[in-house]
């Protein structure tokens, strides 16, 4: 696991952040992220980037399971009792390492040996396999009237 630290601000003069953290009086408290709270918000954001690529709510299978995890973590008490579901346990998803760049939302192929693999591209900075294996993003309606 990687940890990093980014200083939102810092003044010119000012004293480095790192120079901050060697003083004794200085206590660091930070929260190690969920998986169930991050992962299934990546799961909203493909669902909702297959419902704008096909104009609306599809009604395939995995559209709709995708759709009842999502319900379920709305419906819990708390962020604290949000569960992973196993859509958003299975996401294929990859960091770019790259600032935001393009537009916010993309969908992108890639073809290997014959196989084409489908992505959902996130303003540029994370990739999710397209999760919808019933679902074969080339059949919108909005690709054939463009």
């Amino acid at each position: 696991m990687k940890w990093f630290i980014l200083a939102e601000k810092s003044s010119p003069e000012g004293a480095s952040p790192f120079d901050r953290l060697r003083d004794p009086n200085v206590a660091i408290h930070y929260t190690i992220p969920r998986p169930a709270e991050y992962m299934t918000g990546l799961l909203k954001s493909a669902y909702l980037a297959a419902c704008l690529h096909f104009g609306g709510v599809v009604h395939s299978h995995s559209v709709m399971a995708a759709r009842d995890e999502l319900l379920q973590a709305r419906d819990a008490k708390s962020r604290r009792h949000v569960q992973l579901g196993p859509v958003a346990e299975g996401l294929r998803v990859h960091r770019t390492g790259l600032a935001a760049n393009g537009p916010s939302l993309a969908l992108l192929r890639s073809d290997h040996d014959g196989t084409s693999t489908y992505l959902i591209s996130l303003a540029g900075t994370i990739l999710v396999e397209w999760p919808f294996a019933d679902l074969d993003p080339m059949l919108s309606p909005r690709l054939r009237a463009a």
